[in-house]
């Protein structure tokens, strides 16, 4: 059973704190002659300890809250947390998961953790939190509250779907889109993940995923006449075939 109720402001001025950290990594970590190992192994700590903090967020995706009191005192002791929190959870990842993190990216830190790939560890922890949001057993949840309470406001996993196609490609709003490489690198695994869920027999995810992939290639699309950046142009056009195979 998932339990609820993360305080985000705490969460965030953790995030923060991890933030003010990397500038001190280097002083800190090397000396004079010596290896840049355990810069890398600090740089690692850091990516572990801002993913805790992030996945304790998006645990209240889908999630329900346990009371815990004897019977006939209260009310049920299982209920769905409610819609607007889980909105709020998925709004707070889009800001402080998903956007590109200017200061866990210091160019002197990266270049010298590795020659290439530095950044994997944090798109790493991006996947690992849209594997826990797009998952079978969170829109089951969902779909079950929705049936439980229909008098409730509930939060669906299309709504879910939504919320993302909208934060995560944000830069498609624009007059003239123009997407970076981090964001890029984001975007494919987001559809990826998308393409690999929709397969399988009927259901509720099958469902929602379906509509879900149809909505972002149709905001693709669009982006695409107007985009004047070759790199994000062949990048949309990509996305759009695969997607275009789902429908």
């Amino acid at each position: 059973m998932i339990e609820a109720e993360v305080p985000q402001r705490s969460v965030q001025a953790r995030l923060r704190n991890i933030d003010r950290v990397v500038p001190m990594l280097i002083p800190a970590t090397t000396r004079l002659g010596g290896s840049y190992e355990p810069l890398r192994e600090m740089w690692d700590a850091l990516i572990t300890q801002r993913h805790r903090e992030l996945n304790a967020v998006a645990k209240v995706v889908g999630g329900v809250e346990e009371t815990r009191h004897q019977a006939g005192r209260g009310i049920a002791p299982f209920q769905p947390v409610p819609a607007q929190e889980q909105r709020a959870a998925v709004k707070f990842l889009l800001k402080h998961a998903f956007s590109t993190p200017r200061a866990m990216l210091d160019p002197e830190v990266m270049l010298r953790i590795t020659p290439t790939g530095a950044t994997d560890g944090l798109q790493d922890s991006n996947l690992k939190l849209l594997e826990r949001m797009i998952e079978a057993g969170v829109f089951q949840r969902m779909a079950e509250a929705q049936a439980l309470t229909p008098k409730a406001k509930v939060y669906t996993g299309l709504d879910l779907l939504y919320d993302l196609n909208d934060g995560l490609f944000a830069e498609l709003n624009a007059e003239r889109p123009s997407i970076e490489l981090y964001r890029r690198d984001l975007q494919r695994a987001y559809a990826t993940l998308i393409l690999e869920r929709v397969e399988g027999p009927p259901s509720e995810f099958r469902a929602a995923l379906r509509l879900g992939a149809g909505d972002l290639l149709e905001k693709i699309n669009k982006a695409l006449k107007k985009t004047k950046d070759l790199v994000s142009a062949a990048h949309l056009y990509d996305l759009s075939v695969e997607l275009g195979k789902v429908q």
